[in-house]
């Protein structure tokens, strides 16, 4: 059930006011997805036009610059990155990304995304935290979980999580189960910075 702060605001007896801005469709460029990854030309989003902020962002990353990209929900910022990671992708690199999400929903509901991306690759994205890690720790064995996580291309995960892990890696790297991922990584993701 979905709980209105505007209306637990009035039946409270509050007075307050009360902006609204309508939504602004964001500018687009001349280029579409599968212009940049033909890959993508499989998908729905491969026909779409990029707007001008993933272009820019995705620009950035290709030359090698940080980017602090700021754009509505829904406007397409995880592809803004994800572009420059499967262009990378579709050329036969290697890159190594951590992305960090503040909430295990907003990470599940991203997770589907970059997979269906990385799917086109035959790659997959590796989600942990600390309760993820019990349960695969579980399934698969220290060893094997360790494996997984160095081996693949993109991990997601929370900024919790992380800090408890770089503080085993600064204690002693081999402690940590992403020591491999903290020394070889292209590209950091945080969303939801504020």
């Amino acid at each position: 059930m979905r709980v209105s702060a505007r209306d637990v605001l009035v039946e409270k007896g509050y007075s307050f006011i009360e902006l609204v801005r309508e939504p602004v469709e964001p500018d687009t460029v001349d280029y579409l997805f599968r212009d940049i990854v033909p890959e993508l030309g499989s998908l729905e989003i491969g026909g779409c036009r990029l707007y001008r902020h993933q272009y820019e962002a995705y620009s950035a990353l290709r030359e090698g610059r940080n980017v602090i990209l700021k754009a509505g929900t829904g406007s397409g910022k995880t592809e803004a990155w994800m572009l420059y990671v499967l262009s990378e992708l579709s050329k036969g690199r290697r890159i190594r990304v951590l992305a960090l999400y503040p909430t295990l929903v907003l990470a599940n509901d991203q997770v589907k995304r970059i997979t269906r991306y990385l799917s086109l690759f035959n790659e997959e994205v590796f989600q942990i935290d600390s309760v993820r890690r019990s349960e695969l720790a579980q399934r698969y064995g220290s060893s094997t979980l360790r494996l997984k996580a160095s081996g693949a291309n993109i991990v997601v995960s929370n900024p919790a999580f992380i800090l408890h892990d770089l503080k085993k890696y600064l204690v002693r790297k081999q402690s940590a189960l992403l020591s491999r991922l903290y020394e070889s990584v292209d590209l950091i993701v945080i969303d939801e910075i504020d």
